[in-house]
């Protein structure tokens, strides 16, 4: 397991790109889109628990922030309710973490409204629900 996380971290080392290459652009927005892409690339998403409720956090260091919002849970239901103000690359990279967890490995079937963020990226939305089929 150890030999397979070092190889990981060799791997993302090796083909990620460097703050410099952002850098080098002589426009603000550019540098902006850049590091959140990156920002959102390198993102780890967990379901767990807060006051005993089901909820989505991002890890960040040792700690994982919860993401506002709602996720109700049924038998054979999931439902996601979600709000941020990290921008579009972090909705797509959440919606992707759900869609992957809950479609690809959860065997169920997800609708959602189309994920939305303002001009500003402040207020973010995922709404999503799954059910077994």
């Amino acid at each position: 397991m150890f030999k397979k996380v070092l190889l990981l971290i060799g791997v993302y080392f090796l083909f990620a790109p460097t703050y410099s290459q952002a850098n080098n652009s002589s426009n603000g927005q550019d540098v902006k889109q850049y590091v959140e892409r990156e920002t959102a690339q390198s993102l780890q998403f967990l379901m767990t628990k807060f006051d005993n409720e089901p909820g989505v956090c991002v890890r960040a260091g040792v700690y994982c922030n919860p993401i506002a919002g709602s996720v109700t849970t049924s038998n054979n239901m999931i439902n996601f309710n979600l709000h941020h103000d990290k921008g579009i690359e972090f909705n797509r990279s959440l919606l992707n973490f759900l869609e992957n967890l809950y479609v690809r490995d959860g065997g169920m079937v997800c609708s959602q409204s189309p994920p939305s963020c303002s001009l500003d990226d402040k207020n973010c939305k995922i709404a999503l629900t799954c059910k077994q089929h």
